[in-house]
């Protein structure tokens, strides 16, 4: 497939020494090497920020802000700055991703010429180890219009943004990437909400029920 098409990963960072490894190693493990990898530590007391400056200085891939702690959406919204890929996706810093994971959402979005693309997850439980496999989303390609309507949907590809890419083309301006900000001002469902203003411009949308991303 064409790797030329750059992701860019955004990751606010927040305390989480103790996951923090696992999800930058799982990006270290991507098939699909053309990526930027913005970490944002926002404000850590713990080793989460050092981490952070360690991977840096391993893979040229990953690039690190440091910042007073003002809470998840002005961590992405300082991160939005620095995006300069094609695509644009988010990960959470205590959950990990399925090695082929952004091969397989790539490939599926130039076959079909989409703006975004949805794919399913499943949730793990630290202290029972057990697998929740709930995901009931639908396969395919839709419109922006049944693209949300399906992030609305409980058990289905819900309202996250760290399960779906989207195309940074409607949002370039003069060689650079203007998106919409997060409001800081939605203490529960910032992300839904900013989905909905990023899929305004969209036409199409393909959907992928596999399952590659461990929330």
């Amino acid at each position: 497939m064409n790797c030329k098409a750059k992701l860019s990963v955004i990751i606010p960072v927040y305390n989480v020494e103790g996951y923090l490894r696992r999800c930058l190693d799982s990006l270290l493990a991507q098939s699909y090497p053309n990526l930027e990898i913005i970490l944002c530590d926002d404000g850590s007391t713990d080793s989460s920020g050092a981490i952070c400056d360690e991977y840096a200085a391993m893979d040229n891939r990953f690039v690190v802000i440091h910042q007073a702690n003002e809470g998840v959406c002005t961590a992405r919204n300082a991160a939005f700055k620095k995006v300069s890929g094609d695509f644009l996706t988010f990960v959470d810093a205590d959950d990990f991703l399925e090695a082929d994971a952004y091969e397989k959402v790539m490939a599926a979005m130039e076959d079909c010429g989409a703006d975004a693309c949805f794919f399913g997850w499943r949730r793990l439980y630290e202290n029972s180890g057990s697998v929740e496999d709930t995901f009931k989303g639908q396969s395919g390609t839709g419109t922006a219009e049944e693209a949300v309507r399906q992030a609305l949907i409980f058990d289905g590809y819900a309202g996250h943004i760290w399960n779906k890419v989207f195309s940074t083309a409607y949002w370039r301006e003069n060689g650079s990437v203007n998106l919409p900000e997060m409001n800081p001002a939605f203490a529960v469902g910032e992300d839904c909400e900013w989905l909905v203003r990023m899929m305004r411009p969209y036409q199409k949308v393909v959907f992928l029920t596999d399952r590659l991303y461990n929330y």
